[in-house]
């Protein structure tokens, strides 16, 4: 069956919005690129839209004026901290939204969306792009329908370098918050907040439902003079009685592309997101599943036929509740963030200068395979921290007041800015 393309509005021109305008550019069937915004207007980005003819807008406000009418859909990639006051505008305009991932930093701002979604009538998909995948959902189904028996734990695994010029990107990189709002930058709500999405979302007891967190013990460290955190070890145990531990790191000494073991009552599983599946059976049978397509594509598939038949997104903001409420629960326990001592840090100096943690990647695979938080496996930096109970009233609001001074506030300019 044939669809008419969907006509998508795009907040910024540059950064991960470029990304997705080159990915959408490949797909004409499913969508086109009718508009944008963009704060810098002599940018690489906004060049090209504006050489393949699609009007670009300074401000959010006016690119819906001129969309009154010709939108299917705006697409969200801003910073964080933009994502609440930005999609409830869009959704005010009469315009459902692909939001990129995190929804948002604090469980308030995501029941103020899901509460802006619901007066609208209209929907908001969550960017976890690996849990639109073909790999991820047909995965998700087998679990729920039992093929593997029941679920006992997941344990995540990741260590990316970053260069010190990462934190100088823009006015919101390891920020907690910015001005008066959000951001928890860090790698359990940017970079790596995927593999924790992920398994929440395995865990879930339908096929498009994250498991909501019982309790979380996180422990949030910093390498880098940054507010937030840069490497993290964390526990949560589901509602459903699933243990969920994951492990990340931005300044590892060598990369590990992150993967994921899934531990049931009859297999373990192996998910490298983009990559694979292998699942090994007790009784010894094995399967492996490569990928054959990037996520990202699986996901603007999914999303642009979803919203053109009227179904539900495989994640959307009802979906990802638990996951906003694991990364304030997460903060909670671990506040505040703890300095990595000097001790343990070498500074690379070279032609990308960064901060790396010695040892780093021995401790994290070290913890990954004994299943425990880096403080229980002998790291001798690592504090231990108390588990925080999930409730509703569970949230970084109880962090106001309780800031060290280096996080004051700054002032930012109009969030129209793509994310980075």
């Amino acid at each position: 069956m044939l669809l008419k393309p969907l006509q998508l509005g795009f907040i910024g021109c540059d950064g991960y919005a470029f990304q997705m305008f080159k990915r959408i550019s490949t797909v004409p069937r499913l969508a086109k690129v009718v508009a944008a915004t963009s704060v810098q207007p002599d940018s690489e980005g906004t060049r090209i839209f504006r050489e393949q003819n699609i009007p670009i807008f300074p401000t959010v406000v006016e690119m819906l004026e001129f969309g009154d009418g010709k939108f299917d859909a705006v697409v969200n990639p801003t910073p964080i901290h933009c994502h609440e006051p930005i999609t409830i505008q869009c959704l005010e305009a009469g315009v459902p939204v692909f939001l990129e991932k995190p929804p948002v930093a604090s469980l308030e701002e995501h029941r103020n969306l899901l509460r802006a979604s619901e007066i609208a009538g209209l929907p908001v998909a969550v960017c976890f792009n690996t849990i639109y995948s073909i790999l991820s959902q047909r995965l998700k189904g087998e679990i729920v329908g039992g093929r593997y028996g029941a679920l006992r734990r997941i344990r995540n695994v990741g260590a990316w370098i970053r260069p010190r010029a990462y934190y100088r990107r823009n006015d919101w990189a390891g920020r907690l918050m910015v001005g008066d709002r959000w951001v928890l930058d860090g790698t359990i709500n940017n970079p790596f907040a995927h593999y924790i999405a992920n398994a929440l979302y395995f865990a879930g007891p339908s096929q498009h439902s994250m498991a909501m967190p019982l309790t979380v013990e996180a422990e949030l460290y910093h390498a880098n003079p940054i507010e937030s955190e840069d490497t993290s070890s964390t526990r949560i145990i589901t509602a459903g009685g699933v243990e969920i531990l994951s492990h990340f790191t931005l300044c590892a000494e060598e990369i590990v592309e992150p993967f994921t073991i899934i531990e049931c009552d009859e297999a373990v599983i192996t998910f490298v997101p983009s990559v694979k599946v292998e699942i090994e059976f007790r009784n010894g049978r094995r399967e492996v599943r490569e990928c054959y397509r990037e996520d990202r594509m699986d996901m603007l598939e999914e999303l642009c036929v979803a919203l053109r038949l009227g179904e539900r997104f495989p994640c959307d903001l009802q979906t990802c509740l638990p996951f906003t409420a694991t990364v304030n629960a997460a903060f909670l326990s671990a506040w505040p963030t703890r300095p990595v001592p000097d001790h343990a840090l070498r500074q690379e100096n070279g032609n990308t200068p960064r901060t790396e943690i010695a040892g780093i990647n021995r401790d994290l695979l070290r913890a990954h395979k004994q299943g425990g938080l880096l403080s229980e496996v002998g790291v001798d930096w690592a504090r231990t921290t108390k588990p925080v109970k999930v409730t509703e009233t569970t949230s970084v609001r109880q962090l106001i007041g309780r800031f060290p001074e280096r996080s004051a506030p700054r002032q930012i300019r109009e969030c129209v800015s793509p994310a980075g």
